[in-house]
């Protein structure tokens, strides 16, 4: 019997350097989700009250707009983890958004891959325990 679990039915993937204090609306990477099934984006904020973390789609990967609905933020505390969840997603690309409202940093931006499908490359415990060492 197969047993799901983080490294060998997920595909982990770091899609945005981390931004520093700013105003600007902060983009990922765009994300190919051929063969999953959804994706969840993780970053920080230095300020929890001043970003949002939303997504934007689109069948075509430079043709994106946002994902009605799915956003979080605005916690008042100070040095905020978002986690944004996108579970069946019907565009084939995805990007995560981090809306600033006034002048805070954004983490790194990781995105986390999981469908029906084993990722053919994925990242190893050791690479998947230094990404979050560093975070």
């Amino acid at each position: 019997m197969w047993i799901r679990n983080l490294t060998t039915s997920t595909k982990i993937v770091k899609v945005k350097a981390a931004s520093v204090s700013g105003l600007s609306t902060v983009t990922s990477d765009t994300v190919d989700m051929a063969g999953f099934q959804s994706v969840t984006f993780i970053t920080t904020v230095g300020d929890g009250s001043l970003a949002t973390l939303g997504a934007v789609y689109g069948d075509l990967s430079n043709s994106l707009s946002a994902v009605s609905g799915a956003t979080v933020g605005g916690a008042t505390q100070a040095l905020v983890t978002e986690v944004l969840d996108l579970p069946r997603l019907s565009k084939r690309y995805v990007a995560a958004t981090v809306t600033r409202s006034n002048n805070t940093t954004v983490g790194e931006i990781y995105a986390i891959l999981t469908g029906r499908e084993v990722p053919e490359q994925n990242t190893t415990p050791v690479q998947a325990a230094a990404l979050f060492a560093n975070a």
